[in-house]
């Protein structure tokens, strides 16, 4: 997968987000290790979002991101 495809899923479903989250409510992805400072930064452009964190694996490795959605 190149990165743009590999974020292809997560953009899906964050532009439905609206349709099924409350505002405040809490998002978690798992992500691949490599993917989470363009999801960050892809969240932090196009989405109102708070608390935004990348959660490590037991290995040291980005393995979880986490937010609470505030809407588009």
């Amino acid at each position: 997968f190149t990165q743009n495809n590999a974020l292809a899923i997560y953009k899906r479903i964050l532009n439905d987000l609206d349709k099924v989250m409350k505002k405040d409510g809490l998002v978690i992805f798992e992500i691949g290790h490599l993917q989470g400072k363009i999801l960050k930064s892809y969240i932090h452009e196009h989405y109102k979002v708070k608390n935004l964190a990348i959660i490590k694996d037991i290995n040291q490795k980005n393995r979880m991101i986490q937010f609470n959605w505030m809407g588009c």
